[in-house]
């Protein structure tokens, strides 16, 4: 992020407008984009009472914090958080300015088609139990990955580098944790709403922009992406942002390891770099300063 002479005219112009008389805490501007002023509301008011539950979750206390000690950690953590709500909007303003950039939108059939996707290939339920019937006997059971993919997975069409890469992911308690959620969530029956199904959309058409951006840049992106898919059994048209799941996994070398790599470096290089280019203006005095200072 970047603090401009410009910018700084901007936040004071937003200033002496005012937005609907509320005090603006900052302001956020893309590269070429215009102003947003962040101002207070519910999604700064209520990280007080989640500090404080933070506080009691960790430290065990069922009264009122009473020492200046851990009126300052949950200080510490109100802070932590009114920061990282500043970040997500910067966020969603660089995400915002990509679309802008790269011309991306979504046609209602192209919302049919990730609909249909997701539903021929959405989890089935006694797919989810096997799967973690299966892990509880690696990782509890002790028993060998091999064997009991063979027992119980390989006729289910569930594919054997993808077995490998969860007992991988399981053997810790957070990453077994991380992949039952996201298992359980892929055999979710619950309805989906169409706003949902928008959002996805036009997320799986910004990836597919920026992915041909970068394509155009990085010969080895593009040739590495590819084989990626090959080697993990992605569809075309599946959600890009998979590359990022793929990067949370446990490989410590070979060529799919290198690949996962090049295109974890290229994409988050791509976003940090349109983050840095975003401006952010804090008020003098707010309690947002401290996140840009």
């Amino acid at each position: 992020m970047r603090v401009t002479i410009l910018a700084v005219l901007t936040f004071l112009a937003a200033v002496f407008a005012g937005v609907a008389g509320q005090e603006i805490l900052a302001t956020i501007t893309p590269s070429g984009g215009k102003a947003e002023a962040v101002v207070e509301d519910k999604n700064f008011t209520k990280l007080t009472p989640e500090a404080e539950s933070t506080f009691y979750l960790k430290y065990g206390r069922h009264s009122d914090p009473n020492s200046s000690g851990d009126q300052q950690i949950i200080a510490t953590n109100l802070q932590a958080a009114r920061c990282r709500e500043l970040n997500r909007r910067v966020q969603l303003a660089v995400l915002a300015q990509v679309r802008t950039e790269f011309a991306v939108a979504v046609t209602p059939q192209a919302v049919a088609t990730v609909r249909g996707f997701y539903h021929q290939h959405s989890m089935p339920l006694e797919l989810e139990q096997k799967i973690l019937t299966a892990l509880s006997d690696v990782v509890d059971k002790r028993q060998d990955p091999t064997t009991v993919y063979e027992k119980e997975l390989a006729n289910t069409g569930f594919p054997l580098r993808v077995w490998q890469l969860n007992v991988e992911q399981a053997q810790t308690s957070a990453g077994r944790a991380t992949l039952t959620a996201y298992i359980r969530n892929a055999a979710s029956t619950q309805p989906i709403p169409q706003a949902k199904w928008d959002e996805l959309a036009l997320s799986i058409a910004t990836d597919e922009a920026v992915e041909k951006y970068l394509s155009s840049q990085d010969s080895q992106f593009e040739s590495d992406l590819a084989d990626l898919r090959k080697s993990f059994h992605l569809p075309e048209d599946q959600i890009r942002s998979n590359i990022t799941a793929l990067g949370m996994t446990r490989l410590k070398t070979g060529p799919t390891y290198n690949e996962i790599q090049h295109v974890l470096t290229v994409w988050k290089n791509f976003w940090k770099e349109q983050t840095a280019k975003v401006s952010v203006v804090t008020a003098p005095g707010s309690y947002l300063q401290a996140c840009t200072e």
